[in-house]
């Protein structure tokens, strides 16, 4: 649902999560098994690693601390950030043969479990 700090691999959660801003900390990044000039390799150059002989509580709040959000992901993974609501709302309209509503298309977060 949601997460402060995302530990993970050189896989899509990690990527996307970087793409929402999230910080990341790699657990695993073989960058041998990707192609040096591709996109995902660029993020796994630049991402914090996880130390798994150190503390882990540290190295989450030193990230946490200097976090700054990586531009690559977000500008590869979306060219229009911010406008999911509306354009899945056209597509799924056109595909059921449906006129679209006149009010603005709106992703509301579900409120949180009791």
């Amino acid at each position: 649902m949601a997460a402060d700090l995302v530990v993970g691999d050189f896989g899509a959660v990690s990527y996307y999560a970087a793409a929402l801003g999230a910080p990341v900390l790699l657990a695993a990044a073989e960058q041998d098994r990707l192609a040096p000039d591709a996109r995902l390799a660029a993020f796994v150059r630049e991402a914090p690693r996880l130390d798994v002989h150190a503390p882990l509580r540290e190295q989450v709040e030193k990230v946490l601390a200097g976090h700054r959000p990586l531009a690559g992901p977000t500008a590869f993974v979306t060219s229009t950030p911010g406008s999911s609501p509306a354009l899945l709302r056209r597509r799924f309209c056109t595909l059921m043969g449906l006129a679209e509503p006149t009010a603005p298309a709106l992703l509301e977060p579900l409120p949180p479990p009791p």
